[in-house]
């Protein structure tokens, strides 16, 4: 059964500690937020999972696949890991797809870079994808382009999974989204999550959106986490002062939006 544990994980750059000490698990079908302000390491612990920080950095600790210590794999072996076990739906997918590549060529990326399959099987598997996900055969030859923000995030979620990943990794996907589109964006993921019997690491500044999307949660305030537990018990009794920001700043946004 899949696994990811997160062990006393630290991340420094130019003598600066970014990620302190965190410790995280995310096991088989779980869907689990990780929630915190603006500069408060989030996407840092991302870019570690991925094996994408930057040259200088320096990580310590342990991140456990299944039992294995990915921070010890060489970047092929890293490269390998992330079309095949693991995929990422990022904030803006525009910067994500290529744009000078057409949506099926987009989506068919995955299959292409770690799989043997005919021309004629990935492209079946994407528009299978892109149909999952609420794009019809119309979009096929369209460039990211030509999308709208909702229609290019439904691309993004049907390229992130179309090779079937164990864990998915969504880093702010609806941030740049307006609140319906946000809506939908949200439904469709823990739609295609449920039917792919994946795991979800959901990363957020918003506890209106962690609220939604997952079961349990952590906190993550200036590289450390200072308060994790069930989403719903973390949302309605908070310990720490700053999890209360955060959960009053997701209340009074609440309210603005349901007067407007």
């Amino acid at each position: 059964m899949m696994s990811l544990q997160i062990k006393d994980l630290c991340v420094t750059i130019q003598d600066r500690a970014v990620v302190r000490g965190v410790n995280l698990t995310v096991s088989a079908h779980e869907r689990v937020g990780l929630i915190g302000a603006s500069g408060s390491g989030k996407s840092m612990i991302t870019r570690a999972l991925l094996g994408t920080l930057p040259h200088h950095a320096h990580v310590s600790g342990e991140i456990l696949v299944d039992g294995v210590d990915i921070l010890s794999l060489s970047d092929e072996e890293r490269a390998e890991l992330r079309g095949t076990y693991m995929s990422a739906v990022f904030q803006n997918p525009l910067a994500a797809l290529n744009p000078m590549a057409r949506v099926v060529a987009n989506v068919e990326l995955p299959l292409a870079l770690h799989y043997t399959m005919s021309s004629a099987e990935k492209h079946k598997r994407a528009q299978e994808a892109l149909e999952s996900v609420g794009l019809s055969d119309a979009f096929l030859h369209r460039f990211p382009s030509e999308l709208s923000g909702g229609q290019a995030q439904r691309v993004a979620i049907a390229e992130a999974l179309v090779s079937h990943p164990q864990l998915l990794i969504a880093d702010e996907p609806t941030t740049a989204l307006d609140s319906l589109v946000q809506k939908q964006i949200i439904d469709v993921l823990l739609e295609r999550i449920s039917a792919e019997k994946s795991a979800l690491l959901f990363i957020s500044h918003d506890f209106n959106v962690i609220t939604k999307t997952t079961q349990r949660c952590y906190v993550l305030c200036d590289g450390q986490i200072v308060e994790s537990g069930e989403t719903h018990s973390v949302l309605e009794h908070p310990s720490e002062r700053y999890t209360q920001e955060l959960v009053a700043a997701a209340q009074e946004i609440s309210v603005e939006a349901y007067h407007d």
